[in-house]
């Protein structure tokens, strides 16, 4: 699944800062759990990376939609 490869984007912008869902076989498959959406969503909506880093921020927003997280407007 390309949502959780480190070497694309826009996970692979974010490596740093989700280092804490990598699982200890390497991969991310752990963005997709729903009792871990509250840490990932704390982890990416940060607003230090967003305004320490805009871009990251924004693959942020960006993977938050490739796992399934639903946007409400």
């Amino acid at each position: 699944m390309d949502v959780v490869n480190p070497s694309l984007a826009p996970l692979k912008h974010l490596t740093d800062v989700l280092n804490e869902f990598k699982g200890s076989d390497g991969t991310y498959s752990s963005l997709f759990n729903e009792n871990a959406r509250g840490r990932l969503m704390g982890c990416l909506l940060d607003e230090t990376l967003v305004e320490t880093n805009p871009f990251q921020a924004a693959m942020g927003l960006s993977l938050l939609s490739k796992v399934g997280h639903q946007w409400e407007y």
